[in-house]
């Protein structure tokens, strides 16, 4: 999906942007071949008492059964500048890729960036965060995933320290966010990030009041905030209360979103849009959305093929 930009799958031919009337652009570099050498990777084996087992456990086992694929196209690159998956396979943003790239360079190898991205990708599938929480605020639903994703990698793969890119704009990837988080289910997370929401909003809308007032009112918000705020931040509360997430941002502000995922409907909705499905659609596979059925039997391959990852991991 990126190769000197979107390409004829028949006569390899550039395809135009209808928009411009001119050729997408995109960088002709080796992001294929990088992919296949962290695959290899991620699907690799070690040896622990005598057995031969997958070096990622449930997730280098899923990654057999799961695409990987890197993309440039900006309407893709419009829903999601990071990385995301449908739940059939994954897709890595090629810009934010290369950034990835040079930061593990510069660390001589001593931290992770795209294998880490990928295994983070696999867990929203493995967690089946594609159909989960649908009736929630999307952004709220996938910073809660992001938050017990990364907590669990942090805690389970302690050797895989990730880059500075994905520790500044990732939510939670740092050990203190990871103990918090890790063994907690997306849902209490979400209804906690609800809370500080709705908490949030209540005292904005409190001090814009006080703010028109006669000034007293303002000092005595100040000093009650500053108290509020150190007293809370940090600490965490028992019952799983906003506290416990004053820490997390949903501003949503920033160069990069915070959805990692989409429907494969509505993947298949941006490529017929594009144009892509005759090219991009038909490499991956994936059926027009007028074929329910055959998109129906993809979904439940990926499901079984997650299920037996999960079985011959326990095995």
């Amino acid at each position: 999906m990126c190769a000197d930009g979107p390409v004829d799958a028949k006569t390899g031919e550039p395809l135009i942007d209808p928009a411009t009337g001119e050729r997408y652009e995109g960088a002709n570099d080796d992001l294929a071949s990088d992919i296949h050498n962290y695959l290899v990777k991620l699907r690799s084996n070690k040896s622990n008492g005598g057995e031969t087992i997958s070096r990622f456990g449930v997730l280098g086992l899923l990654s057999m059964s799961t695409p990987i694929y890197c993309y440039d196209h900006p309407a893709l690159k419009e829903r999601c500048n990071t990385a995301f998956t449908d739940g059939i396979s994954v897709f890595v943003d090629a810009d934010f890729m290369r950034k990835l790239v040079n930061q593990e360079e510069d660390s001589d190898g001593k931290e992770f960036g795209v294998l880490w991205l990928m295994l983070h990708e696999l867990m929203h599938k493995l967690s089946l965060h594609i159909t989960r929480m649908r009736n929630m605020d999307p952004v709220i639903a996938n910073i809660a995933q992001d938050l017990v994703i990364n907590g669990k990698l942090i805690k389970g793969f302690p050797e895989l320290k990730p880059v500075a890119l994905l520790r500044d704009i990732g939510q939670g990837v740092n050990e203190q966010s990871a103990e918090k988080y890790y063994n907690m289910s997306e849902e209490v997370v979400a209804e906690m990030l609800i809370l500080k929401k709705r908490q949030d909003e209540a005292k904005k809308k409190q001090q814009s009041g006080q703010g028109e007032g006669d000034g007293q009112g303002s000092s005595q918000t100040s000093g009650q905030k500053q108290q509020s705020g150190s007293g809370s931040k940090g600490q965490g509360t028992k019952g799983g209360g906003a506290g416990d997430v004053d820490d997390i941002d949903l501003s949503g502000d920033g160069e990069y979103g915070d959805r990692h995922h989409m429907t494969p409907e509505e993947l298949i909705s941006i490529l017929e849009e594009e144009g892509l499905m005759d090219t991009v659609g038909e490499a991956l596979g994936y059926p027009p959305s007028s074929d329910v059925e055959k998109l129906g039997k993809i979904k439940e391959k990926a499901v079984f093929d997650t299920v037996d990852a999960v079985q011959t991991a326990m095995a």
